[in-house]
């Protein structure tokens, strides 16, 4: 949202102080470091239990994969630990990365030959009259996954959300400097989105190159604008006119009929949302959407919307919509309308760290995190149809004082992506040799719906490092 025009000296800025002091904050920073990995650690081994609960009835998650075999101890306790290194892969020694990247390699390199072996064998005995011979494991390995088919792509978004949450946890320095209780720092401040990434997923903004806002103004109409068009915007602040040119709800529109959504609790983004915004459902804020009034689909649904206009605006202002309530809609309509996309903007992150409430920012955070995994449980209960992918990410970041963000803090231009289900890599936390902008997302969820490919020359490109090689 827009930018605070608060000095910096308010929050996040820490004097170096004497050479005593910066020790016990180094020390404060590994045991948070050690205190995040054993928080991720337990976390995944949670997911894999209630995960492999719910499968035995469904037999299948919403990234379309099927059921898969118990592993004993000792195999999941290898697997969770490989992870939790993975994702905490922005302070961990390199080496680590390395060591992983020539095990894979060299278990690729011994598949591949035993592969060749195997076929100039076959070849030179003949092929036996009328037999199939069935692919090795490393034969089905090497292949390309099948084709996505995708009926839902859910993307969220957590409005100012600082890469440094997401990948390091609570920044020790700021939750000191605002007296946050020990029980706060000490808890998991994102298990839902670090479970995606440690066991079905891939995160970019960690690690190698970044991911970037394009600017030059980093707030949140021209980030959102980028998400939803797949073209680095010409909007340069938050009062840009309605778009007048195709977004990708567009072209979602005109290929199919299913239902597609915007719900939001910031009201500005229906600016962006599509050219013909009579053809999405929208609603943004407490009161704005011209199409608000297609969530009234039942009781339930329009008690929802009517409870949520009629509460307060805090922590935000004008037609700001709490975030709960704003989660609340969105999931009741995914799980009753099964739309075919569906963007979620979730706001109090950024209104929190505008006022320089640091405690109230990973409050937002956790209870963002929270509707994340209902998502997550909503998409793997509709994966009886098909598959289902999800997006989370954020429309900018913050400068170094936190308070602040826009066009005269380039650092705040550094953001995040995490994906998951059906056509995403599940490779945890993604070294990138090449940066991204927020405009690669859009042609990324193209190339998963199978829509045509975007030639303009300020659309964005498809993100490499997430998607399978199978995917369209």
């Amino acid at each position: 949202m827009a930018s605070s025009d608060a000095s910096n000296d308010q929050a996040g800025e820490q004097p170096m102080g004497r050479e005593t002091g910066m020790v016990v904050v180094g020390q404060r920073e590994r045991r948070a470091e050690r205190r995040s990995r054993e928080h991720i650690a337990r976390a995944s081994t949670d997911t894999h239990r209630r995960r492999r609960k719910r499968e035995v009835t469904t037999g299948r998650r919403f990234d379309g994969a099927p059921r898969r075999p118990a592993r004993n101890a000792a195999a999941r306790t290898h697997r969770a630990r490989s992870s939790h290194q993975h994702i905490t892969s922005a302070r961990a020694p390199w080496h680590i990365e390395r060591a992983h990247s020539v095990s894979v390699s060299s278990r690729s390199v011994l598949s591949v030959l035993a592969l060749l072996t195997t076929s100039f064998a076959s070849c030179a005995a003949g092929p036996p009259a009328q037999e199939r011979v069935e692919a090795t494991p490393s034969a089905r390995a090497l292949a390309s996954p099948p084709r996505p088919v995708l009926t839902t792509v859910v993307l969220v978004a957590l409005d100012g959300v600082r890469w440094q949450e997401v990948f390091r946890g609570i920044d020790p320095v700021l939750a000191e400097k605002s007296h946050m209780a020990q029980d706060d720092r000490d808890a998991d401040l994102a298990p839902n989105i670090h479970r995606l990434i440690a066991t079905r997923g891939a995160a970019l903004g960690a690690d190698g190159a970044e991911i970037r806002a394009s600017g030059p103004n980093f707030v949140s109409l021209p980030g959102y604008t980028e998400m939803l068009t797949g073209r680095r915007s010409a909007c340069r602040d938050n009062d840009c006119a309605p778009i007048d040119r195709p977004t990708l709800l567009d072209e979602l529109a005109a290929s199919s009929p299913s239902p597609l959504a915007v719900i939001s609790s910031w009201e500005r983004i229906e600016r962006v949302v599509a050219r013909e915004p009579g053809r999405v459902v929208v609603s943004a804020g407490r009161t704005h959407g011209a199409t608000r009034d297609a969530l009234r689909y039942d009781g339930e649904a329009a008690r929802l919307l009517d409870d949520a206009a009629n509460a307060s605006s805090w922590p935000g202002g004008d037609d700001f919509r709490r975030d709960a309530a704003t989660g609340a809609i969105a999931l009741r309509y995914l799980r009753e309308k099964r739309p075919r996309f569906l963007f979620l903007g979730l706001g109090e992150p950024d209104e929190f760290a505008h006022q320089g409430d640091y405690p109230g920012y990973v409050g937002a955070i956790r209870a963002a995190d929270r509707i994340v995994g209902e998502l997550v449980r909503a998409l793997d209960d509709m994966a009886d149809r098909s598959p289902a992918a999800l997006f989370v990410t954020t429309d900018h970041g913050r400068a170094a004082s936190f308070r602040d963000h826009g066009g005269d803090w380039p650092e705040s231009s550094r953001v995040w992506l995490v994906g998951a289900g059906a056509g995403i890599s599940a490779r945890g936390v993604v070294p990138m040799s090449l940066p991204h902008h927020l405009a690669d997302i859009g042609p990324t969820i193209r190339a998963l719906f199978g829509l045509a490919r975007d030639e303009s020359r300020s659309a964005g490109s498809v993100i490499d490092e997430l998607v399978t090689t199978g995917a369209p």
